[in-house]
C-alpha cells in the first residue's frame, strides 16, 4: 500500500469500493512492496467482518462488492540495476491461495541483504515486516537524508534476488503451481536497455520469464504478441511465450483510484476469476484489449441480461447471461432445448409449435433485457433443434440461407447489381448463341446453293 493513502483505513476502503462500483470494475489487485499486509487487512478486517461492512456500505453495495475479484499483488524491488533504478517485479497470486501460505511458504523464505561484512558472506534477513523495519531504522540512523517510516525506508532500500523467487515457488509447487502470475512493467526501466548493448541478456531474461507485461504502449502490445518478429516461431524461440499486456489504475492516492493512464482501460474477456486471468496467457490477442471504450459494445436493447425460472416442481432459479457468446452445457434431457424454447415462446408464441409442452410452463418464465425491459417489444431469432443439420443436408436450403445472409449484409447493393449484371450477361449469351446458329444456318444454305450450281470446271 502506498503511504499516500494515509492511515485511515475506513476512508480508504470506502473510497476504493465506491469507486470500483461506480466504474463497473470487476477485478482489483491490492499491491504491497514485499508483503501482503494491505490485502490481508482488507480481507480479515473488512470483507470477513459483516458488522464492519454494514457500517460502511448499503446492502446493494455489499452485494456488488461480493462479486468483485480481489487478488494480492506483491511488488519486489530486485537487485538488478538499470540506469540507476531497480527493476520492479510483480507476483500476482490467486485469491484461492491462503494468506498463511503466501506469507510462511513464500515471503518469509525470501532473504534480503541486511549488511555486508569484510571477508565474510553478507548478513541476510528473512523478508518479514519486522526485519524490513529494522533495516529501514538502521539506514535512517546511518544516513540522515532518508525520511519516512522505518518500513517505508526499508522497502525503498531492500533488494532481493529474483532467483530466490523462482526457486521458492518451484519448491512449493503443491501450494503455488498454476496459482501465480509473473508480471513486469517492461516500459519503465527495462525498455531503456538497448537490445544491442552489453545488458542485452538482462533485458531478454526478464522478458522471457514474464507471463505478462504491465504496459499500454501499442508497440509493446504488438511485441508481446510476436508481431515485431519476422515469424511467430522466431519470437517464441527467443522469448518462449506470448506476453499479454494488461494495465490498472496504479493508484497511489484516493484521488487516483480507478483513474487509468491516458484514459485507457484494460478489458479482459473472461470470468472475473484467477482462472479467467490465466486464460489470457493462452489467448492474449483474443481476450485482452487496452482502450477507452468497451470492445464490441452492443446496444442495451440487444442484450438479454437474465432469465428467471419460477415454477415449483419444474424449474427454479435465475440465469445471468453475458453480452457475448453464451453456451448451454448439459447431458441429454437436462432441459437445454426446453430453456431455448421457453425464451423463444415468451417473445413470440408462433416461434414454437403450438402443441409443444413448453407453452404450459411459460407463466413462471421472466426475461429481463439489459435496457430494463422484458420480452415485450424485443425480437429474437430462434433456431430449433436440428435446424442447422437439416439445412446442411439440403442444398436448396443451404443456398437460400447463404443468399439471405449475403443480402442482409449487402448494404451497398452489390448482390443486386451482380444479379442485374448476371441477367444481362445471360441475355447476351442467349442472343449470341441464337445468332451463331442463324449464321451456321445461312452458311449451310449458301453451301447447298453452290453445290447445286456446280464447281468451276463443271460449269
Amino acid at each position: 500500500m502506498a503511504n499516500q493513502f494515509g492511515n485511515d483505513w475506513d476512508k480508504y476502503v470506502l473510497s476504493l469500493f465506491k469507486s470500483v462500483i461506480a466504474n463497473n470494475i470487476a477485478v482489483i489487485g491490492i499491491t504491497d512492496y514485499f508483503t501482503i499486509d494491505g490485502y490481508k487487512k482488507l480481507l480479515t478486517d473488512y470483507l470477513s467482518n459483516d458488522q464492519k461492512m454494514k457500517s460502511l456500505f448499503t446492502p446493494a453495495e455489499i452485494s456488488a462488492i461480493k462479486n468483485i475479484a480481489i487478488f494480492p499483488n506483491i511488488e519486489f524491488r530486485l537487485k538488478t540495476i538499470v540506469n540507476g533504478s531497480r527493476i520492479n517485479y510483480h507476483i500476482i497470486f490467486s485469491n484461492e491461495v491462503a494468506i498463511e501460505d503466501i506469507e510462511e511458504n513464500f515471503l518469509h523464505e525470501i532473504e534480503f541483504v541486511y549488511e555486508g561484512l569484510p571477508f565474510d558472506t553478507p548478513n541476510k534477513r528473512k523478508l518479514k515486516r519486522r526485519n524490513i523495519e529494522e533495516h529501514g531504522r538502521s539506514i535512517k540512523e546511518q544516513q540522515g537524508e532518508f525520511k519516512g517510516s522505518d518500513f517505508t525506508v526499508g522497502c525503498t532500500t531492500a533488494v532481493i534476488d529474483e532467483q530466490q523467487i523462482t526457486e521458492i515457488l518451484s519448491k512449493h509447487k503443491d501450494k503455488f503451481e498454476g496459482k501465480y502470475i509473473v508480471a513486469i512493467p517492461v516500459d519503465e526501466d527495462l525498455s531503456k536497455i538497448s537490445w544491442r548493448g552489453q545488458d542485452h541478456m538482462v533485458r531478454k531474461y526478464f522478458y522471457q520469464v514474464a507471463n505478462m507485461f504491465f504496459a499500454t504502449n501499442r508497440g509493446t502490445i504488438d511485441f508481446g504478441l510476436g508481431k515485431k518478429h519476422a515469424t511467430l516461431e522466431d519470437y517464441l524461440n527467443e522469448f518462449k511465450t506470448l506476453k499479454p499486456c494488461i494495465c490498472g489504475s496504479d493508484a497511489h492516492s484516493l484521488d487516483s483510484l480507478c483513474v487509468f493512464p491516458n484514459g485507457l482501460s484494460c478489458w479482459i474477456k473472461a470470468e472475473p476469476t484467477f482462472e479467467g486471468l490465466m486464460q489470457v496467457l493462452y489467448e492474449p490477442e483474443e481476450r485482452v484489449k487496452i482502450q477507452q471504450s468497451i470492445p464490441d459494445e452492443k446496444n442495451l436493447y440487444q442484450i438479454i441480461e437474465s432469465i428467471t425460472l419460477d415454477e415449483d416442481g419444474f424449474w427454479q432459479g435465475t440465469i445471468h447471461l453475458n453480452p457475448n457468446l453464451n453456451t448451454i452445457i448439459g447431458g441429454r434431457s437436462t432441459g437445454k432445448s426446453s430453456l431455448l424454447k421457453a425464451i423463444a415462446a415468451k417473445h413470440d408464441a408462433m416461434l414454437v409449435d403450438e402443441k409443444d409442452y413448453i407453452h404450459q410452463h411459460l407463466k413462471g418464465v421472466k426475461i429481463r433485457w439489459k435496457d430494463g425491459g422484458d420480452e415485450t417489444g424485443h425480437k429474437i431469432d430462434y433456431y430449433k433443434q436440428n435446424y442447422m443439420h437439416n439445412i446442411a443436408c439440403s442444398r436448396k436450403q443451404t443456398n437460400e440461407l447463404v443468399e439471405s445472409i449475403l443480402r442482409s449484409k449487402d448494404s451497398e447493393g452489390l448482390l443486386s447489381n451482380y444479379s442485374e449484371v448476371n441477367t444481362l450477361i445471360e441475355r447476351e449469351i442467349t442472343s449470341s448463341v441464337f445468332n451463331l446458329f442463324q449464321l451456321k444456318k445461312e452458311y449451310f444454305q449458301l453451301l447447298n446453293n453452290l453445290r447445286e450450281k456446280g464447281n468451276k470446271s463443271g460449269v
